[in-house]
């Protein structure tokens, strides 16, 4: 048996992206979770809405937990562009943010792909950002 920290260091950073990408496409809630995470992370501690997203990478998979049942939480910082309209001097102004570095914790299941040492990642839940990044 595999162990969780090998199976996450070997999923490919781009189909990590689209694992994501995947997610956030399946409902508005999803959307919405993932929209209210990046906006956290980018304009912390400002009234902020993330108009549009896109995933690019995700890379630094890590379990939170050894052992136990999948699916499983895990953090992993996704590279975004995104476009957040915040709140400044009275006016709603959008800021890009183009391959931004966004930390965040998922409820994933990993599993070998059966084709080389690929391993897939399906996520299942976006949370709020780990414990003492957000803004």
């Amino acid at each position: 048996m595999q162990s969780r920290i090998d199976l996450a260091q070997r999923v490919d950073p781009r189909d990590g992206a689209d694992a994501v990408a995947t997610y956030v496409d399946q409902s508005t809630d999803h959307r919405r979770a993932f929209h209210a995470a990046l906006a956290e992370m980018l304009a912390p501690g400002r009234d902020a809405v993330v108009r549009s997203s896109e995933v690019l990478e995700a890379v630094d998979l890590a379990p939170l937990e050894l052992e136990g049942d999948e699916p499983a939480p895990y953090t992993v910082t996704v590279r975004v562009n995104a476009d957040v309209e915040v709140q400044e001097d009275g006016e709603r102004v959008v800021e890009e943010h183009r391959e931004e570095d966004v930390p965040l914790q998922i409820v994933a299941t990993l599993a070998p792909s059966g084709v080389g040492d690929d391993v897939e990642l399906l996520v299942h839940e976006v949370a709020e950002p780990p414990a003492g990044l957000a803004g």
